[in-house]
């Protein structure tokens, strides 16, 4: 991944260094939503971003992405699992608990002048790094009276995981000259696996599993400032 990284902040600065740039800005994302954690309940999210216009007709942008709140309780989802032993059957229930920050690329072509108000398609890669916390508790059996409950043990327990999502969207932006306004639509998609496997082991064994969308929804709204170099 960090060689990912690398190239990507190489390629970014080769555009920035030796394309003839107009102007640049900075903005906000200030009402976004993301379809990829929707299963998380941790869908909306906001951004702070930068974009270099280059020539006339396309645009550069590196965004910073992260969920509204760090309130614990908006990114709980609730599900209830089961499997079956020689004492009895088992449930236990498993509060799936989201955060991430989402670090994104995107290219941008316009139907006219990128300094004029006008709509423009995008292409976009990001890096999403997810932290996913399992909750294990309400361990119970139903059955034997000496019930054996397997390898489930209550508990937390953490979990890193990284997506790749590539997005295309069309939007939106004014004036790029002073306070801008800008709003997009597109989907997203997880070419690379949505569902990586649940750690531990025993969660994943028993039927929990991660819950990120392949194919989704995202927009957003923004405010921006940009000045012409």
């Amino acid at each position: 991944m960090n060689v990912f990284l690398t190239r990507l902040c190489l390629v970014v600065s080769l555009l920035l260094s030796y394309t003839n740039s107009k102007s640049q800005g900075i903005r906000l994302d200030g009402i976004c939503y993301s379809g990829i954690n929707d299963r998380y309940s941790s869908a909306g999210f906001w951004g702070i971003g930068y974009d270099h216009n280059l020539g006339e007709k396309l645009s550069v942008g590196l965004t910073y992405r992260t969920p509204f709140s760090s309130n614990e309780g908006l990114y709980i989802n609730e599900v209830r699992y089961g499997y079956p032993t020689n004492d009895g059957d088992v449930y236990f229930t498993v509060y799936h608990i989201n955060d991430w920050q989402e670090f994104a690329y995107t290219s941008k072509y316009y139907f006219i002048d990128n300094e004029d108000a006008g709509f423009y398609v995008a292409s976009g890669i990001s890096l999403m790094l997810a932290t996913n916390t399992y909750k294990v508790d309400n361990l119970t059996t139903v059955g034997n009276t000496q019930p054996y409950q397997g390898d489930v043990v209550p508990g937390d327990y953490e979990q890193e995981i990284t997506l790749i999502p590539f997005s295309l969207d069309l939007g939106h932006r004014g004036e790029f000259d002073g306070l801008f306004f800008e709003y997009f639509v597109g989907m997203q998609i997880l070419p690379f696996g949505a569902n990586p496997d649940v750690e531990p082991a025993f969660l994943a064994n028993h039927g929990v599993e991660t819950r990120y969308m392949p194919v989704s929804f995202h927009a957003g709204i923004s405010l921006g400032y940009s000045w012409i170099k």
